[in-house]
């Protein structure tokens, strides 16, 4: 355990070092964000809103999956927290907390949670997936989509063949979870949880969109389509505080698929950054008390 804090540490100063490292060799470039106007971070702010807002109805359409109505305030109130804890932690640790808080306040196993998390996550990368996708196929063709889409199904199959021969305990834990899923196939929750998370992905591409204008980049619907689907996809490898670092690194590696420059990727990462700060503290009053709650008792809740 300690080796991965570790790890996790020295991933954080080297993303930092090397932050700022460019910012001094090219302070000119982030002049753009003393230029942005109210508008812009107001736009920006609606965008991220709708993802945070989106995540608060998601949380209550999985918990009535299960167990009782959940309110929305008490909804929005884990939601924030849970958000101030993905933002400021390592990994997705907001998903731990929201799993021990269902359990003790709203009585949900932690087993029945895990598989409806990974029912949720399934859906949302599935649709990342569709965004990725589309927008390979409108900037570059139907061919390098297709090649895209057969390439993530042989990778998926030689990863589940690899995992299946070594029999290690975390397939065995998700052949069982994937076995177990058919008991929570509800066709009206599932449309609701996809529904939520398209408003929440249509969040993200306003906010994206409106932070690449205000760094001079001309881009196209299908370029917003991938920087979108692909900024997501960070969630799985989020080895630092918000996948700082991780998601610019996995931009970098397609910018010339969006036809983006390292500057206006780097650049509009940072005023996405900067404003989720403005974007969390909107949310952070809801989160007042949290922590203690979870020592609470039920009927507190």
């Amino acid at each position: 355990m300690k080796s991965k804090q570790v790890l996790r540490v020295f991933l954080l100063v080297i993303v930092i070092a090397a932050f700022v490292l460019y910012f001094m060799s090219n302070q000119d470039q982030f002049s753009k964000i003393g230029n942005l106007t109210v508008w812009e971070i107001l736009l920006i702010i609606v965008g991220q809103a709708i993802v945070i807002v989106s995540n608060i109805f998601i949380l209550i359409i999985v918990v009535r999956f299960i167990t009782r109505r959940m309110s929305f305030v008490d909804a929005a109130r884990l939601t924030a927290y849970s958000s101030l804890i993905n933002f400021f932690g390592f990994l997705q640790g907001g998903v731990g907390f929201r799993g021990i808080y269902l359990k003790k306040h709203y009585d949900m196993s932690l087993k029945k949670y895990s598989l409806l998390t990974l029912v949720q996550y399934c859906i949302f990368f599935g649709i990342a997936g569709i965004l990725l996708v589309t927008g390979l196929w409108l900037t570059t063709g139907i061919h390098r989509a297709v090649l895209l889409l057969i390439l993530i199904i042989i990778g998926l199959a030689l990863c589940v063949l690899v995992f299946s021969k070594l029999k290690s305990a975390a397939y065995m834990k998700t052949r069982e979870r994937l076995a177990k899923i058919r008991t929570v196939i509800q066709v009206r929750p599932l449309l609701g949880i996809a529904a939520a998370t398209l408003f929440q992905l249509s969040g993200s591409m306003l906010a994206n969109a409106v932070e690449l204008h205000a760094v001079g980049a001309d881009i196209s619907i299908g370029s917003l389509l991938i920087y979108t689907g692909v900024s997501q996809f960070a969630i799985i490898i989020a080895l630092t505080p918000g996948a700082i670092g991780i998601r610019e690194t996995i931009l970098l590696l397609v910018q010339h698929q969006m036809s983006l420059t390292t500057e206006t990727i780097i650049v509009a990462s940072t005023i996405d950054r900067l404003v989720y700060f403005v974007t969390l503290a909107l949310f952070a009053p809801l989160a007042i008390g949290m922590r203690r709650r979870i020592g609470a008792k039920p009927a507190d809740s």
